[in-house]
Parts: C-alpha cells; sequence; structure tokens
C-alpha cells in the first residue's frame, strides 16, 4: 500500500511539475508586446479625450530589414516626425540606415493624411524606383507597412470610431484587404496604428502575395466617427505635412495631439495552451482519484 502511495505521490508531483513548467513556458511563446518610445506630444495624443469635432492624422509607416529602408512611426523621438536625430532629412521621404548613419532614398514622396472628418483617405509612397531589395522576384522581404495615427485608441476600443474598407496596394495592385492588425506595442502608449503587413507580431500579417514594391505603396481606409463628413478627404500632400504638424499639436491642446479585435490570435493562441494544459492536468489527476478508489475496493 505504502509502494502504491508512494507512485500515487509521484506521478501528482510529476504532472504538477509538467504542468508549471508548460504554463510557464506559454508566455515565451507568444508575443510580448514591447512599449515603444514616444516623443512628448505622442505619449499626450494616446491619453487624450477623442473629440469628433478635432484633426487627425494617419502617416505610412514601413520597413524592409534587408535594405533598412524605412519610415518610422510619428511619435518615434528619434526618427519620427519630430525626430531629434533626422537634422537635415526630410521625413516625408524614405530613409535608409547604413554604416554611413541614416541617409534619405533620394526620389521618394511620402503621402500622409489629414483626418477632418468622415470619409475615405489614402497615404503612400511614389517613386521607390527599385530602391527595394528583391533577390529573387518572388520573396515577400517587406517587414512592415501600416498607418501610425494620433487617433487615441480609446475611441477605437470603444466603437466610437470606426476603420474599414482597408486596402493596400502595391505598385497599383491590390495585395491586401480586410481587418488589419492593431499593433500590439503601440497599443501600449494608447495610440491607434493599424498594420497590413508585420513580420514581427503576427504570422497572419506574413503576407505572401505582398511582393517588394517597385515604385509605390497606398494604404486606403475608410474612417467614421466624427460629427461631420469630408466629402474632399484623400492623403495630404507631403508637402504639406510641415502644417499638419502644427495641427497635430493644436488638436493635441484641445484633446488630442502614430499592430485587437481580430488580432489576438498570439494571445488567443497562449490562452488555448493553458487550457490544455489544464485540462491533460484534470484528466491526470482524475485518473489517480479513480486509481485510489479501485486499491481501496
Amino acid at each position: 500500500m505504502r509502494k502504491s502511495l508512494r507512485k500515487i505521490s509521484a506521478a501528482i508531483a510529476g504532472c504538477a511539475l509538467a504542468m508549471a513548467l508548460t504554463v510557464g513556458a506559454v508566455p515565451n511563446a507568444a508575443y510580448a508586446a514591447t512599449k515603444p518610445q514616444s516623443t512628448k506630444a505622442g505619449v499626450k495624443a494616446g491619453k487624450a479625450k477623442f473629440d469628433p469635432d478635432g484633426t487627425y492624422h494617419a502617416y505610412l509607416g514601413f520597413q524592409q530589414q534587408t535594405t533598412w529602408i524605412f519610415r518610422d512611426a510619428w511619435f518615434n523621438p528619434n526618427t519620427g516626425r519630430d525626430g531629434k536625430d533626422l537634422g537635415d532629412l526630410d521625413y516625408n521621404s524614405l530613409l535608409k540606415s547604413g554604416d554611413n548613419g541614416t541617409e534619405q532614398v533620394e526620389g521618394t514622396k511620402v503621402t500622409d493624411a489629414e483626418i477632418t472628418g468622415n470619409g475615405t483617405y489614402t497615404i503612400g509612397v511614389s517613386g521607390i524606383n527599385g530602391a527595394l531589395e528583391d533577390s529573387d522576384g518572388t520573396n515577400n522581404v517587406i517587414s512592415l507597412i501600416y498607418a501610425s495615427t494620433d487617433i487615441p485608441l480609446s475611441a477605437i476600443e470603444d466603437g466610437t470610431v470606426k476603420v474599414t474598407d482597408v486596402k493596400l496596394s502595391i505598385d497599383g495592385k491590390e495585395a491586401f484587404s480586410g481587418e488589419p492588425y492593431i499593433n500590439e506595442d503601440t497599443k501600449l502608449l494608447k495610440l491607434y496604428q493599424f498594420d497590413c503587413v508585420n513580420t514581427y507580431q503576427n504570422e497572419g500579417y506574413e503576407n505572401p502575395s505582398i511582393l517588394t514594391p517597385k515604385d509605390s505603396i497606398e494604404i486606403t481606409f475608410t474612417i467614421s466617427g466624427f460629427n461631420t463628413d469630408n466629402p474632399n478627404a484623400s492623403g495630404a500632400d507631403a508637402s504639406s505635412d510641415a502644417s499638419s504638424s502644427s495641427s497635430t499639436d493644436t488638436s493635441s491642446a484641445a484633446s488630442s495631439a502614430s499592430s485587437t479585435s481580430s488580432t489576438d490570435s498570439e494571445s488567443g493562441s497562449s490562452t488555448g495552451t493553458v487550457a490544455v494544459v489544464v485540462v491533460v492536468a484534470v484528466v491526470v489527476i482524475a485518473g489517480v482519484v479513480v486509481y485510489i478508489k479501485k486499491k481501496k475496493n
């Protein structure tokens, strides 16, 4: 009887250890969001209450790892809209990190959107002219394509603001449409950023149909939740970004100042793993109880 009890105790201990190890490993399997650095304007925009009569902005974001050609989120304190490391570089074009520091990608022109009401807006970049690397003409070597906004995330989460009909076009050809990925990192700043391509956070957004752009990228989206419609909604010319910058700060002073409904798949997968572990543990313990009863009988 004592030997049986020892075996049972060992089985329970082993089960408990296995369960602890498995549950402990779950967070490591899922993506751990990291709060990005931000300018004071970015922090302020995230904390602000959405103003349905205010002015907001959507900025194109981009990154290709192989060439390190990029355009960072507007709130990035180093290479964002008001980045301290920009110097004479133009935020309204793509940039490139290299051995000689950050350089301008000549000829590229970024178009951002000034959002002043309900409507359909377009952001993008043109004039890439083959600057992006595409080693064999078929592989997707793009890490990020996204829209970084100064809209507080709370307005999205409570349903006040809705962004729909998101479409990504590469060289004039549609490459993505549907529900974008709300960026997990930017959520920690309480700002709304939606990603059409993100190979870091969600496998569902490693879209194999999105090949390397030869010349242009466009994201088109429809937004609602404002008190008025904007019949002339469209992407603002990149040359007007300076005025957009001051407009952002103005609206920030009033009530605002750059990823999940369909994007919690990773957190969902970790939850599912925990559930499986718990079920297995329960089954094992139940088996042990039945074994004890049989011994008593």
